[in-house]
């Protein structure tokens, strides 16, 4: 029970932590629209960002990135459904590759001159695939140790 607790605690801190992020750029974007300085700020950063770190280069590597990630969640969530491996790999795969669409629907789909914050929003964005990605390996690499020590009791 208290196992259990503890990923129910760890569970809903992770999802809390990208909820309070995207509701922070969200606030952002709507603030930007009311307050000059916001605007002069996400519009500095707009135009530092677009030199830097998300020329369509970038982005292009970007948007592979996240297809090959989406890639191995897929078949990851796949090989779980096959193989009736562990249910909770399994939900956390599909998550994974559910959030890896969306971003990946989101860079493709979304105009980079229709949001104010755009370049925040693939910020958040990327952490958000990020951190989906490390929990599911974090959870693959805890659970393949806790059954690997599990049979090597047995034994």
């Amino acid at each position: 029970m208290k196992k259990n607790l503890t990923g129910i605690v760890i569970n809903t801190l992770f999802w809390l932590v990208q909820i309070v992020i995207l509701v922070g750029v969200i606030a952002l974007e709507d603030v930007a629209g009311k307050k000059m300085g916001v605007l002069r700020h996400v519009t500095y950063k707009k135009s530092v960002y677009e030199s830097t770190y998300f020329t369509p280069d970038l982005m292009r590597l970007y948007t592979w990135i996240l297809v090959l990630l989406g890639i191995f969640a897929l078949l990851l969530s796949v090989y779980n459904i096959v193989k009736g491996k562990n249910k909770i790999i399994k939900r956390w795969s599909m998550t994974t590759v559910a959030i890896n669409l969306g971003g990946l629907l989101y860079i493709i789909m979304v105009d980079s001159q229709a949001l104010r914050a755009y370049h925040y929003f693939l910020i958040v964005t990327f952490i958000i695939v990020g951190l989906h990605h490390t929990r599911l390996l974090i959870g693959i690499i805890t659970f393949d140790n806790s059954k690997m020590k599990k049979e090597l009791l047995r034994v």
